[in-house]
């Protein structure tokens, strides 16, 4: 099936211009339309809400201090989640933990009960995936398309395509003893 999501333009080149001199109202509307998709990938390598925020503010930090590098040959939210993976990555080496349980509980929600076993689960199988293998998930997820997955991380679209099948057989696999294990009881 082919992709049909558009992949992003770049950004307006006078509103990079006002950004690189330090216009705030520039600076906000070239980076907070990211912000949701930072958010997702620092929450899934990270997993707790605090650890992805302080990352996507880091990232922001990293963004405007280089913004003067950003030479447009990937999109501006393409640039963005690199520099995300990288925070989070750096991160993860100076204080590795499991990916915890969701601590929000959403008011919405049918059964909290539920809602956290299922968030727990969620946690627990992403926890198995490599850094960049559950990044490339979340990113799929997230309707990336394979072009933008691979600028992100730094892959040919072949890599992403077996990184990605890697990372589902991998889940699979997890599931199926997750199954078995409940069987045994």
């Amino acid at each position: 099936m082919a992709e049909t999501r558009q992949v992003a333009a770049p950004p307006n080149p006078s509103l990079l211009a006002l950004a690189r001199a330090g216009d705030t109202h520039a600076i906000e509307q070239l980076l907070l339309p990211h912000e949701p998709t930072l958010r997702a990938v620092c929450r899934g390598m990270l997993g707790r809400r605090e650890d992805a925020e302080d990352a996507v503010q880091e990232t922001f930090l990293r963004a405007l201090r280089g913004l003067e590098s950003f030479r447009g040959e990937a999109s501006l939210k393409t640039w963005l989640v690199k520099i995300a993976v990288h925070v989070c990555s750096a991160r993860q080496r100076t204080s590795p933990h499991e990916l915890p349980l969701d601590d929000s509980n959403p008011p919405t929600a049918p059964s909290p009960e539920r809602t956290v076993v299922r968030q727990a689960l969620l946690s627990e199988a992403l926890a198995t995936l490599s850094a960049p293998r559950r990044v490339a998930l979340l990113l799929k997820a997230e309707g990336w398309t394979l072009e933008e997955i691979g600028q992100a991380q730094g892959w040919s679209v072949a890599r992403v395509k077996v990184e990605l099948f890697r990372a589902r057989t991998a889940l699979e696999k997890w599931a199926q003893k997750k199954a078995d294990e409940e069987a045994k009881i």
